[in-house]
């Protein structure tokens, strides 16, 4: 198992971030649902009364010689919102902003994971090789462990040297379990976030360590800077949401202008009538209408209730912008302590290698 296959299986099923995506897909519904409007509402009816008889009761005839009468309806109305205070463009445009908004929310997920996969890959091989190292300690402390006990037999050194290597050979022992440890719980995190149910990596599986010795650590900071700042999805996620609080606080404004609405219908009634004795009998009747018209409306006093909307959609427009703040200086916080991390262990390398 490479570093990039497991990757690649997270990519693929890993819950966190396949739900990620399926938030795309709903955002983006979202917005084709407030498109719609900016169309007008079709809308259709059907209904169809009859009545068998009158009981005696009631003043009828009874079920030998019953009244009979039926009556059919039916139209066809369409509704259109002409105008509104720009109310419907701006919540189509904040929607906009919004599916941008999960989007860079997916590529940042789709960041984070690999970041976290490669992290857990690279957990996994420092615990084999401290597993390696441990049982190599492991053996050596037991070696001259066993040379001293001789030795202190033979008279030539005091019980504090054998007592000294018994106490380094246990505490190698130690890490050698503690390493074990690591090694299985970094395996049960990489299972996890590739998504295997079991949270469990077979035990036949090999991991490949990945000599990459092609990258080079610029001296410029500013350089790493300038990508986070332009590149990073989560920031940009924040730029989205401070265009969104600002196209919805738009569309409060909007609440004060007038509504100009057109509506019209096609109508049909039909009423058929008789009298179901033997000789009597009385004829249907029906009628067609057609109705068109604009309407306007304009809400004058509301009890405040718009003013408290527009005061809410301010405080929200200033969070937003107070959150990419923070968000801006995060990312600047976090390239700089990766970027003196990388120095650090650029130099632990060469230290190491000596």
């Amino acid at each position: 198992l490479t570093v990039d296959n497991a990757v690649e299986i997270a990519l693929a099923n890993n819950p966190d971030y396949r739900s990620a995506k399926h938030a795309v897909t709903a955002a983006w519904a979202r917005f084709y649902a407030a498109g719609s409007a900016y169309l007008p509402t079709l809308s259709a009816d059907y209904n169809i009364t009859e009545y068998k008889y009158v009981p005696f009761a009631q003043g009828g005839t009874g079920r030998d010689n019953y009244n009979r009468y039926s009556n059919k309806t039916g139209a066809l109305q369409a509704d259109w919102e002409v105008f509104n205070g720009l109310v419907t463009t701006m919540t189509v445009i904040s929607a906009r902003k919004e599916a941008s908004q999960y989007e860079a929310l997916d590529r940042d997920s789709r960041r984070l994971l690999i970041q976290n996969v490669i992290n857990s890959y690279n957990n996994v091989l420092l615990a084999k090789e401290n597993i390696r190292i441990a049982a190599e300690d492991m053996n050596f402390n037991d070696k001259l462990l066993k040379e001293t006990e001789i030795k202190y037999e033979a008279g030539a050194v005091p019980l504090s040297e054998p007592l000294n290597f018994r106490v380094k050979a246990n505490e190698a022992k130690s890490a050698l379990v503690d390493q074990t440890y690591n090694y299985a719980a970094a395996k049960f995190v990489l299972a996890e976030l590739m998504g295997v149910t079991e949270a469990k990596i077979p035990d036949d599986v090999v991991f490949v360590q990945n000599e990459d010795k092609t990258f080079t650590l610029s001296s410029e900071l500013d350089i790493y800077l300038d990508s986070a700042l332009a590149n990073r999805p989560d920031l940009e996620a924040y730029r989205k949401g401070l265009e969104m609080s600002r196209y919805d606080l738009w569309a409060k404004y909007g609440a004060f202008f007038p509504t100009v609405s057109a509506q019209s219908s096609y109508g049909y009634s039909r009423d058929d009538s008789g009298y179901s004795g033997r000789y009597q009998y009385r004829p249907r009747a029906q009628d067609r209408s057609l109705n068109y018209g604009v309407s306007a409306n304009w809400t004058i006093f509301s009890g405040g209730r718009r003013i408290a909307d527009l005061r809410e959609a301010q405080a929200l427009l200033a969070e937003a912008q107070e959150n990419l703040i923070e968000r801006w200086i995060q990312v600047v916080m976090e390239v700089r302590q990766a970027f003196e991390n990388a120095k650090r262990t650029y130099e632990q390398v060469k230290i190491y290698s000596e």
